[in-house]
């Protein structure tokens, strides 16, 4: 019996971490890997938004929405992404223009440049007033 306890949870110390119960190393782990939030600053053309922008590691994710003031017909910058939380080359990737998110819309780029800029490029003729994305990338060192 006790050979199965040792080969099932191991024989490595914890008494370090958490106060060395397994619910407290458990918890100390979950919170050192916790997220933190990337700081940004917005365009002149953005009327409202709903992005977070989250690092995990130097892993960054982008999700959420941008409503502008009037409809993008050409590229558009967003918002600029605080240093250190830049990608290492650009990211490029499909976002959705749209007025609701549950609506069909137009396919667009949407482009993160290594000077942190986050830009949406629309089809020509777009209509669309709103810009829905999701993305990661590795940030640089």
């Amino acid at each position: 019996m006790r050979l199965q306890c040792y080969k099932m949870l191991g024989t490595t110390n914890i008494s370090s971490i958490g106060g060395g119960t397994v619910t407290g190393a458990i918890s100390t782990l979950n919170s050192n890997m916790a997220l933190s939030v990337v700081p940004f600053t917005y365009a002149s053309g953005v009327a409202s938004q709903f992005l977070f922008i989250r690092k995990s590691g130097s892993v960054v994710t982008v999700n959420g929405y941008v409503r502008f003031n009037s409809a993008p017909t050409a590229t558009t910058e967003i918002g600029t992404i605080a240093a250190g939380n830049r990608p290492i080359d650009s990211v490029r990737t499909n976002a959705v223009m749209a007025e609701q998110a549950y609506f069909a819309g137009e396919n667009a780029y949407f482009t993160i440049g290594d000077d942190g800029m986050m830009r949406v490029t629309p089809n020509a003729g777009n209509t669309y007033t709103a810009m829905y994305v999701s993305c990661s990338y590795h940030a640089q060192k």
